[in-house]
């Protein structure tokens, strides 16, 4: 049985060894399931099914314009409100909070010690391990972990 084409995956079991198999339908990848996820899987598929179904011959449905099922890969979820959209015309470079961490990290650096400012720079903005960080400036590990805590607690308050 062919899936809608709304659905996002093909489902099938394995008649040799009972196994649970999924295919993305955009990627191609197969993956082997659980049978619980196997069922919800076949779950929405079958409401799915139902819900683009006509209720009478020749008549479409009203649910058909509308996006009901959580898993398809061509919606996605934005906003405080959970509103639905296509997920080709969602924003995928959210400049708005882009620029607001950039004020608010220049904001933290401004606040730091000079110390901080550098074990900021290399360790946190970097991702320097600290034990390199420390064996290049000779400073103790343990240092190095308490300004990282206190850097925390100032980007804690601030953040």
């Amino acid at each position: 049985m062919r899936t809608p084409k709304e659905f996002d995956y093909d489902l099938w079991i394995d008649r040799n060894d009972g196994q649970c198999y999924v295919r993305v339908k955009n990627t191609g990848e197969v993956s082997s399931v659980n049978a619980d996820t196997f069922r919800f899987l076949r779950r929405e598929e079958k409401r799915l099914r139902r819900d683009i179904t006509p209720d009478k011959p020749g008549e479409t449905s009203s649910v058909r314009n509308e996006i009901l099922h959580p898993l398809s890969l061509d919606y996605a979820i934005e906003g405080a409100y959970g509103d639905i959209a296509p997920a080709w015309a969602m924003d995928r470079d959210n400049s708005s909070e882009d620029a607001l961490f950039n004020l608010l990290e220049e904001e933290l650096i401004r606040s730091l010690t000079a110390r901080e400012a550098d074990v900021y720079k290399h360790c946190i903005a970097d991702g320097m391990k600290y034990l390199t960080y420390a064996k290049e400036t000779g400073i103790d590990v343990a240092n190095v972990t308490r300004t990282i805590g206190r850097i925390r607690k100032r980007a804690k308050i601030l953040f």
